[in-house]
């Protein structure tokens, strides 16, 4: 059975980064290619590499200037896993993308949505602190 990696990670928002990029590369590597590969080959979207790097890259900025420890946090992680900055955007915007290319494939001429129960990816996501933990530290999975 496979065991959750858990990380602790300490310092700035860019050596966090760095810490998690370095100690998940391969993974965050297979990720990015598993995912794309999808998007592109798999899904009803057909969406290309360079679709999704593109809107990630125009999604930088607004990171940036309304979340600057995210954007630091995630130019440490592409520094750490040695990949593109561009392509750790993309990681972590993937939903938002998928949605705006579902919308944009729609309106130019699917014939409708992906029919009920087609995998459509997407993920999920959790937090626990106070109370809610042994320790009362905070873990977000």
């Amino acid at each position: 059975m496979n065991q959750l990696t858990t990380l602790t990670l300490t310092g700035s928002p860019h050596e966090r980064g760095y810490q998690h990029g370095k100690a998940l590369k391969d993974g965050i590597h297979r990720f990015y290619q598993a995912w794309t590969k999808h998007l592109e080959n798999e899904s009803l979207l057909k969406l290309t590499q360079t679709e999704l790097l593109n809107f990630a890259r125009k999604s930088g900025s607004y990171i940036e200037q309304y979340a600057p420890d995210i954007y630091e946090e995630m130019k440490g992680i592409a520094k750490g896993a040695e990949i593109d900055f561009d392509k750790v955007l993309f990681i972590n915007c993937f939903d938002e993308e998928y949605v705006f290319h579902t919308v944009q494939k729609l309106a130019v001429g699917m014939t409708g949505p992906p029919s009920p129960g087609a995998p459509l990816g997407g993920c999920t996501s959790f937090a626990a602190f106070s109370e809610a933990t042994a320790d009362g530290k905070v873990y977000i999975g």
